[in-house]
């Protein structure tokens, strides 16, 4: 696989940046012609093999979730040029120069790759932590400016409550934007959309040393199956 990401200048001062709140937002990170089949086979994906999901997700102080998704076991067996970015040598090692840390393959497949897209009125991806704990999410299209779906985080806090509180970030994700985040220890979602408009976002997550022998995540299978 070619080149498939830009080079990102100041890349110290986006290291401490992460490091102080782990996380960091790139515009268009991927190269457009990368950027373009993501696009083309997501949108392909979604048409063939979305799942609507509308449930309180227990685990997480029943947040909310209203979202349509593909598994990556869908995407494991339809989509080549998403597993091998996903995979991908050059980018796994960026991200762990920028993390500091290493970086592990997802054990469960459905949780490595997925697509989510919220398009309608009050779609919400509601309060929670990753089970494994590094996620690279691009945004594939973005809402409106005035469209909601922005995304909420409280730095290195796993207390549902903080969320809404002066402690956290709201950033709203356009079109192109790709996010690093270390997920499993910043609690976090995705607001609810203010009007029927789209939000899909290819997520990718990676484990670490503490997570790489956890077969499954808590969220699969109300998530994905």
């Amino acid at each position: 696989m070619e080149k498939v990401f830009q080079d990102i200048t100041d890349f110290e001062r986006k290291k401490q940046d992460f490091k102080k709140i782990g996380y960091i937002k790139f515009t268009s990170f991927f190269m457009k012609e990368t950027f373009s089949s993501l696009l083309k086979e997501s949108n392909t994906l979604l048409e063939s093999h979305a799942k609507r999901k509308d449930f309180q997700m227990e685990e997480t102080n029943n947040s909310p979730r209203k979202i349509s998704t593909v598994s990556g076991h869908v995407i494991q067996e339809e989509s080549k040029f998403i597993t091998e970015l996903y995979n991908n040598e050059s980018l796994i090692e960026f991200l762990e120069e920028l993390s500091g840390v290493k970086l592990y393959i997802t054990p469960d497949i459905s949780d490595r790759h997925a697509i989510h897209k919220l398009h309608k009125k009050n779609d919400v991806h509601g309060g929670h932590i990753d089970t494994y704990p590094f996620v690279l999410i691009t945004c594939l299209e973005a809402p409106t400016e005035d469209g909601g779906g922005e995304l909420e985080f409280v730095p290195y806090s796993t207390n549902l409550d903080d969320l809404g509180t002066k402690k956290s970030i709201i950033d709203a994700i356009k079109t192109g934007d790709s996010y690093f985040m270390h997920a499993g220890m910043s609690v976090h979602r995705v607001l609810p959309l203010r009007e029927n408009t789209n939000r899909t976002v290819l997520v990718f997550t990676y484990a670490d040393e503490i997570s790489k022998d956890i077969k499954l995540s808590y969220s699969t299978d109300q998530l994905y199956n």
